[in-house]
């Protein structure tokens, strides 16, 4: 038998017989490696498949093309050149400061955006001092040396009219420098003094803003794809309570569906219990039907904008741990009531392991029955790590589908 060419160092047959050891155990390593992804693959296909077998989309799911998306550079949301102080403390005084941002888009491609203000950052006084801090007197805006980064009284409204390319302010939100006392509530827009807001557009492409004061909210109405604004002077809701965060959403010819976060339960005219209360107007928001309540916790709520449904997503209860349930109307949320309108009963959709302290569910839906519901749970406590889930209908919410969705590489918080 011949030898084997060796070098000078696989001469030596200790050498030798332990580098062919090691190549060895990297080709076991290397095929074991790969065994390791077939299954892992393998797993997540039947994992797929069990928990999407009432899918009537998965069919066509599988047999379709991918999608590529291109994502382009993140923009920041600029503030009125005029209000820009260089020395109010901002790392980046040329842009708005805003946190819960919510997001409308009409059907020419024009977009919405509005964020809840800092309370603390209005300057260095605010009629709130006993609970927010510094000194007693009023919130100062687009002021020079007020320490404010503030540009007008109401929450921050942002437009773009070229499908996000570049951004600006909505029609009438305009800067109003000097302090909050001398706000123009005749004026209307970026004059009606608010806290943090929700956005929604309905068939006819009219936009509803709708922001909070806290002891009540103003209606913000734009027509023509939002460039037109229709509300006179401050348009006040008079809700029965305060109001600590809205959620809107609008469909069909003016109808429009609104929850407030009271806190606790209205003087219910059906005996129903919870700390969300809901408003629904048929007048593009010119009325609204007033103390019913939503049983239940933290709510939110999400309409097709041309179909009839209408979903509410919210905990089960104000406890630690629980249910996040799903109510459904199919015919525009009209009725008396939660319990003895057009809404159905709930159906449970995911489970609540862990308070966040709260699971802050937020629902989405479009005009082909696919509705999305996206909540955070705290399965390790208060101080451990959240966890996204999401569970999925594709049947206008008879079917759903669950999965938790937390990154093991990232950090996931609130889903809003």
């Amino acid at each position: 038998m011949e030898s084997e060419d060796r070098s000078p160092i696989d001469s030596d047959p200790i050498i030798y017989t332990n580098r062919k050891k090691i190549d060895k155990d990297k080709l076991i390593l290397s095929i074991n490696s790969i065994l390791l992804v077939v299954i892992l693959v393998a797993a997540s296909m039947h994992f797929f498949v069990l928990n999407g077998n009432e899918n009537p989309e998965k069919d066509s799911l599988e047999n379709s093309s991918s999608i590529s998306i291109t994502w382009s550079e993140s923009q920041y949301m600029p503030r009125h050149p005029e209000c820009v102080d260089d020395s109010n403390g901002q790392d980046l005084p040329e842009f708005g400061i805003g946190y819960e941002p919510s997001i409308s888009i009409t059907s020419n491609g024009n977009m919405f955006i509005t964020a809840h203000k800092d309370l603390r950052w209005g300057g260095e006084s605010n009629p709130f001092f006993p609970v927010l801090g510094g000194e007693p007197g009023p919130w100062y805006a687009c002021e020079d040396g007020a320490q404010t980064s503030w540009d007008y009284w109401a929450s921050w409204f942002w437009a773009s009219y070229d499908n996000g390319t570049t951004w600006g302010h909505g029609e009438n939100f305009g800067s109003t420098p000097g302090n909050s006392f001398t706000a123009n509530y005749f004026s209307g827009g970026s004059e009606c003094l608010g806290d943090e807001g929700d956005i929604s557009v309905d068939a006819q492409d009219t936009v509803y803003y709708l922001d909070t004061t806290l002891e009540d909210n103003w209606w913000h109405t734009l027509s023509n794809n939002g460039t037109s604004y229709d509300t006179g002077l401050c348009q006040r809701m008079n809700t029965m309570a305060a109001d600590d965060r809205p959620w809107v959403a609008a469909q069909g010819d003016g109808i429009i569906h609104y929850l407030g976060n009271s806190g606790a339960s209205p003087p219910e005219c059906t005996g129903d219990v919870g700390r969300y209360w809901y408003y629904h107007s048929e007048d593009g928001g010119l009325t609204f039907s007033q103390c019913y309540a939503v049983p239940g916790g933290w709510s939110t709520i999400a309409s097709q904008r041309h179909g009839s449904y209408v979903y509410i997503a919210q905990e089960d209860a104000d406890t630690n741990s629980g249910e996040v349930i799903v109510r459904i109307s199919d015919d525009y949320g009209r009725g008396t009531g939660l319990t003895d309108g057009t809404w159905q009963a709930p159906i449970e959709v995911g489970p609540r392991e862990g308070n966040c302290p709260e699971g802050y569910p937020v629902v989405n839906t479009n005009e082909k029955g696919t509705v999305a519901v996206v909540w955070a749970d705290c399965p390790n406590g208060s101080i451990g790590a959240w966890e996204l889930r999401i569970a999925l209908s594709y049947d206008y919410g008879v079917n759903w589908s669950t999965w938790n969705v937390s990154h093991i590489n990232g950090i996931q918080m609130y889903p809003f």
